[in-house]
């Protein structure tokens, strides 16, 4: 084996980790507008700090508002935007960062309520404690307390279970509604409920 092989194996891996670490380094999304009490940390167990327009999130970030207070996130790899309202915690995410195609756009949400804008021809994911709410290219608000509603504005959403099971495919102007884990309901929405997001975007 020639003695320059294992020189060349460390920079090989050397340069693998480089890039690695410049895709981490990547924001995910950024804070483009604040009202209010608006907190983030870059990880679990991390301190809360608060948040303000500018602010880069990275891989793993997450963010959370308090009483009367919203935020409004756009994600670097689309420009597809998230208004999260009052009493919401998330995490913001991308998957497959780090790849040649383009990631796509993930927030996973544990309370509150997400309105999302996502562009054209380009896929988004909201998750929840007991679904994932799956897109390409539509407007939909999701929010998740006692209960969740998913109200699709424009578009198709493909609603699934956390262990991945197809529940329901959502059009345009209806609205889903998941009691517990087997109940649901759907039905015509009535838009005005969405008042907060038309106030926020003005």
């Amino acid at each position: 084996m020639p003695s320059g092989s294992p020189r060349m194996w460390t920079l090989l891996a050397a340069l693998t980790l480089l890039a690695h670490s410049s895709f981490s380094e990547e924001p995910v999304a950024v804070v483009v507008s604040v009202s209010g009490k608006v907190e983030w940390r870059e990880e679990e167990r991390a301190p809360w700090k608060l948040a303000a327009k500018g602010l880069r999130l990275y891989q793993g970030s997450e963010l959370r508002t308090g009483i009367l207070s919203r935020a409004v996130l756009v994600f670097v790899a689309d420009g597809s935007r998230v208004l999260v309202n009052e009493d919401t915690e998330l995490v913001v995410e991308a998957k497959g960062l780090g790849r040649v195609l383009r990631p796509t756009g993930r927030v996973r949400m544990f309370v509150g309520e997400v309105y999302s804008k996502v562009r054209s021809g380009r896929e988004f994911e909201v998750e929840t404690p007991v679904s994932v709410a799956s897109v390409r290219g539509t407007e939909f608000d999701l929010s998740h307390d006692a209960e969740l509603e998913l109200i699709v504005v424009d578009g198709l959403v493909e609603l699934s279970n956390a262990l991945g099971r197809a529940l329901a495919g959502v059009h345009a102007d209806h609205r889903h509604i998941r009691h517990c884990p087997e109940l649901c309901t759907r039905a015509a929405c009535d838009l005005r409920s969405l008042r907060w997001v038309n106030t926020w975007t003005r």
